[in-house]
């Protein structure tokens, strides 16, 4: 299960180039454990007890994990809305042929297609679905290696307590995106 998440890792990291997109698989190990402890109050008795490599690397794929889930459901609420505008405004790209487009330093079409942002919603979709999926193994498993390290680690205390870091360092980036969908409209 782990190497699935770490090509998981892998493949999202590319795509995770803006600023405001927390990087949980990168930051170091302290910063991590300041960011869970800070974010919930009795953060510290997580801090004690993420004291082996094994545990932080499961904790921070865990945070990955939510982290994509609500980056891709960001994604998903602004390509609805972009699709929705262009469907009531009926703004959808125009097709300029290329000699036009050539003459007049313009690109081929100026927008977006109908069938690209449906294109985008359908991979956003699936990315979701498997990122869902991810998320579901991952809880379903935390209680067994919760369980079975020392010192015990509650798994409903640290899921919530991920989940909320996770929450939390993504202020700005949905800030970001309410800004992007208020442009639309």
């Amino acid at each position: 299960m782990i190497d699935d998440l770490n090509d998981q890792a892998k493949l999202s990291a590319p795509m995770l180039r803006s600023t405001f997109v927390p990087q949980y698989l990168t930051v170091s190990d302290r910063k991590f454990k300041d960011m869970l402890l800070n974010v919930v109050p009795d953060g510290h008795k997580i801090y004690e007890r993420l004291d082996s490599a094994e545990k932080l690397k499961s904790t921070r794929q865990l945070a990955h994990t939510f982290n994509m889930m609500y980056y891709f459901k960001l994604q998903q609420e602004l390509w609805k809305d972009y699709f929705d505008l262009s469907v009531t405004a009926g703004i959808w790209a125009p097709r300029v042929l290329k000699s036009e487009a050539k003459q007049h330093y313009t690109c081929v079409s100026y927008g977006r297609s109908e069938k690209l942002v449906e294109q985008r919603q359908k991979t956003i979709q699936h990315q979701m679905n498997r990122t869902n999926h991810e998320l579901q193994q991952q809880l379903i498993y935390l209680p067994e290696w919760t369980e079975n390290v020392q010192p015990f680690i509650d798994s409903k205390f640290l899921s919530s307590a991920v989940e909320a870091m996770v929450k939390h360092g993504q202020y700005r980036l949905n800030m970001e995106f309410k800004h992007k969908r208020a442009m639309l409209k």
